[in-house]
């Protein structure tokens, strides 16, 4: 390879991988990619400096990034902030990479590549970005020493010596052996990163971390027209349960979230209505246990458990910072856990609840005397869509036939959407009038948004209130480290119905999918992908007090990681109070600077009024009061007196004056003649 190749090529690759390490998540709109071939394709055309894009094409390139960034922030609001402005970076350093002339144009690309660096720390979260991270570095120097190759050549042809055409196409710089070595400065360069990620103390910067981003994974909506949760796929992981066991896997699992209850033609949105215990707060079945959740920010500010929550405490997480937490709390109106602000960032909690398997409902349970209060409320799960296909209920009488109690009622319906509908991601009643009656009455074939729908409907029209509810079910058990791993895959919908003797009912007329074991590659990547969060984007103080203790324990043989995790506690507080008294004493040296500038400034003032006034310039031996005391004694200029004092005021008697009385008075001496 060339050197000129070398630069060529070295310049674009980094530029290359900053735009997908920003692209992969997905948080961009689709027009970013149009991006991701730019630089490679600039590098096989930029042979010559005639081939080099006019500089009004870069400028019409990055002028159309703001409109996209502007556009976007227009759409979605504050919380596109850093997608808009990753947008923005794209274009722009894609402008700079067409009509890049000389090396001054190269550091600029490279700088604006490792701005996009940095977003993709907010953007991207998943383990995907640690090979993108380092084939970026590993290429930046590459691609820097390149530049600096490339200088020295154009230095040696300025001053006469090889001519510039030769020197970019020698074969003797640009060696395997010398990517080999810089790319082994590369590596070396990010170990000595690692540990120092390591080992310095991470406290929380509290609010800084304010950019909201929402994944919005899951739908806000049980839509019959769009597209199928369970076509989410991607096999992305959101969410990971410890502390089951098999036998709670192999039961099936509903990771349960959002609650939808207004009901429409098209399926059921998310509408809340307050009621009071036992209405909410008490499920049918499920013993009470404790379990971990780590959490990704699909929806909102939703928080997923397994069924009903006695207590919840959030461990870590939530936010943008991972030193700050956010907190949670169950909404009585709706059996839910939320966050008291939107999740920006994943978090763990603790649960203690029970864990509740569809279709079970307890026997033996004495009917609750609902008040009329109650009694209305639960009407709101009641409601049927205003314009139900005229069909429908007959055919709800006709599968219900002679069952008279809930439980019965929900057993018939469930046996006949199980038995004869087939489970399908395609879209066969989407584009239909009635997409509900299409399912029922005429294709009998859908995704579980349709099953979850014509359920809740037909057990309403029964006289059962019901509702849907969103989340994840099944999973994947990984045996060795007793973890469940929820996927994108795995979303569903589902329903619960109202048994007066017991509570809510947990229930499922989707055909069920039979429960699932990583194995193979699937359980490497998911414990390379547990590693990445747990050490990577979670890591915080804490985790550094942990990893102390550890270390302590390895070396010592005794449990005097104490002392270590006692020495990193008194350092991250060291550290805290010597930023601390930093960040003050720059304040207060702000404050004087300024104080001292305005005092130069009314000095300048005083000065120049006072040559206007006498007609020659003032004495480098004279004082300021020397220089005025004349002509404020003559009457000719009062101004300069009180100019004169306020000054004197402010620079020996420590004194100073605030800005807008400097500013006014340098004003007036300005109009002195």
């Amino acid at each position: 390879m060339t050197l000129g190749q070398a630069h060529r090529f070295g310049g674009a690759l980094p530029a290359t991988l900053a735009i997908m390490a920003v692209l992969w998540p997905g948080e961009l709109p689709v027009v970013g990619w149009l991006a991701a071939p730019v630089p490679i394709a600039a590098a096989f055309v930029q042979r010559s400096r005639s081939r080099v894009a006019p500089p009004w094409v870069g400028a019409v390139v990055g002028l159309s990034g703001f409109g996209l960034g502007a556009s976007l922030m227009i759409q979605n609001g504050l919380e596109s902030l850093v997608a808009a402005g990753t947008l923005t970076l794209v274009t722009v350093l894609c402008g700079r990479i067409v009509t890049r002339e000389n090396p001054d144009h190269d550091r600029q690309a490279i700088l604006l590549a490792l701005l996009l660096v940095f977003a993709a720390t907010v953007i991207h979260t998943e383990l995907s970005f640690a090979p993108l991270f380092v084939a970026f570095s590993i290429s930046a120097v590459w691609a820097l020493t390149a530049r600096q190759l490339v200088v020295g050549a154009h230095d040696e042809a300025a001053r006469g010596g090889t001519r510039l055409p030769v020197s970019l196409n020698r074969r003797d710089l640009a060696t395997p052996a010398f990517m080999a070595v810089t790319a082994t400065v590369a590596v070396l360069l990010l170990a000595s990163t690692i540990v120092l990620f390591v080992v310095f103390p991470r406290i929380g910067l509290g609010n800084l971390g304010f950019v909201k981003r929402s994944r919005g994974d899951l739908p806000q909506s049980v839509s019959l027209i769009g597209s199928p949760r369970g076509a989410l796929g991607g096999g992305e992981v959101v969410a990971r349960v410890r502390g089951l066991t098999e036998a709670d896997f192999d039961g099936g699992l509903y990771l349960r979230g959002p609650v939808y209850a207004q009901v429409n033609r098209d399926g059921f949105a998310r509408g809340e209505v307050e009621l009071t215990t036992p209405l909410e707060t008490e499920f049918a079945v499920g013993a009470s246990r404790s379990y971990e959740v780590f959490l990704q920010p699909v929806v909102g500010r939703s928080l997923f458990s397994l069924g009903k929550v006695e207590e919840v405490g959030i461990l870590a997480g939530g936010t943008s910072n991972p030193g700050r937490r956010v907190r949670s709390f169950h909404l009585p109106s709706v059996p839910e856990l939320r966050a008291a602000e939107p999740l920006t960032g994943p978090v763990r909690y603790q649960v203690k609840g029970s864990v509740l398997r569809a279709g079970q409902v307890s026997g033996g349970g004495v009917p609750t005397e609902l008040s009329a209060d109650e009694t209305k409320k639960l009407s709101h799960y009641m409601q049927i869509p205003e314009e139900l296909d005229s069909r429908i209920e007959p055919l709800t009488r006709q599968v219900t036939g002679p069952a008279s109690s809930e439980a019965e009622k929900a057993a018939a319906l469930r046996s006949f959407l199980r038995d004869g509908f087939a489970y399908t991601l395609e879209q066969p009643n989407g584009r239909k009038a009635d997409p509900l009656a299409g399912f029922l009455l005429e294709d009998r074939r859908g995704h579980c948004e349709y099953f979850a729908t014509a359920f809740a409907v037909m057990l309403r029209l029964s006289g059962v209130p019901a509702r849907v509810v969103g989340g994840f079910q099944g999973g994947w058990l990984d045996e060795d480290g007793d973890i469940v791993v929820f996927t994108t895959d795995n979303a569903h919908a589902w329903v619960e119905w109202f048994d007066p003797s017991t509570g809510w009912v947990v229930d499922d007329a989707t055909p069920p999918a039979p429960p699932s074991r990583l194995s193979g590659l699937a359980v490497l990547m998911e414990r390379l992908r547990r590693g990445w969060d747990d050490w990577v984007v979670e890591y915080n103080l804490v985790s550094q007090l942990e990893l102390a203790e550890r270390i302590g324990r390895a070396v010592t043989g005794r449990s005097s990681g104490r002392d270590l995790r006692g020495l990193v506690r008194r350092a991250a507080v060291a550290v805290g109070v010597l930023v601390a008294v930093g960040l003050a004493a720059l304040w207060i040296r702000r404050l004087l600077a300024s104080s001292r500038r305005r005092e130069d400034r009314l000095a300048g003032a005083i000065v120049r009024a006072v040559e206007r006034l006498g007609g020659e310039p003032v004495s480098g031996s004279k004082t300021l009061r020397e220089a005025v005391t004349p002509l404020a004694a003559a009457g000719r200029a009062q101004i300069l007196a009180r100019a004169l004092e306020v000054y004197e005021q402010g620079r020996f008697a420590d004194r100073p004056s605030s800005a807008p009385v400097v500013d006014r008075l340098v004003r007036d001496l300005e109009r002195v003649a």
